[in-house]
């Protein structure tokens, strides 16, 4: 909307399989969804009210992991690059880290986001080695264990720590069982900004 108002044209576009999108967003990775990126790039490329000499891209989160992969390709013909809160290391490395800052700003006690670290740290080579059934089984054992740290009230809210367990790793596969999940753990952006030439702008807050 700010870059509209200042006469910049923006194009935007739903991810796979949202809208009237195609494809299917979870057999996608993320050089796919980078792929998408460049043919946005392209497709404006050829439209008459486009400065063609000045399209960039503008990536959000995970969006400026994409927007890396497109940067380093010296025919990408992009002419600048925004990131807003990019990883700037491997995926695995930002989750890691997310979650402990999480935990400890909840007020989680030591034991578990020890716990909950040593869970991650087992779970996600497991998920960039695509072996969704060890994942499925590690989840379901860091649950269990997760729930013997509970207080007896927190346990009795929960009821039975098994179906628990259960539900906790299907709802892991369901959501995260997924190649563009696998893509992003593994994907380290740091060699593609060096690769990167154009103008480049990076904002944390």
């Amino acid at each position: 909307d700010a870059f509209t108002r200042a006469g910049i044209a923006v194009l935007r576009y739903d991810d796979r399989g949202v809208g009237e999108s195609g494809g299917v967003y979870e057999e996608a990775s993320l050089s796919d969804f980078a792929a998408d990126g460049q043919a946005a790039v392209d497709y404006l490329k050829t439209r008459a009210d486009i400065n063609t000499d000045e399209v960039g891209l503008l990536g959000h989160s995970e969006g400026g992991m994409y927007a890396a992969k497109i940067g380093a390709n010296p025919d990408s013909d992009v002419a600048f690059i925004i990131l807003m809160a990019s990883p700037t290391v491997d995926g695995m490395a930002v989750l890691i880290e997310q979650n402990r800052r999480i935990l400890e700003l909840s007020g989680q006690s030591q034991e578990q986001i020890d716990a909950q670290i040593r869970y991650l740290e087992a779970l996600y080579p497991l998920a960039i080695a695509r072996d969704w059934e060890a994942a499925r089984q590690v989840t379901y054992d860091a649950v269990l264990e997760q729930f013997t740290m509970l207080s007896a009230e927190e346990q009795a809210a929960i009821g039975d720590a098994e179906a628990r367990a259960e539900q906790q790793a299907d709802a892991f596969i369901a959501g995260y069982g997924q190649e563009w999940f696998a893509s992003m753990l593994e994907y380290d952006p740091a060699p593609d900004f060096a690769a990167v030439t154009v103008p480049m702008l990076a904002l944390f807050g």
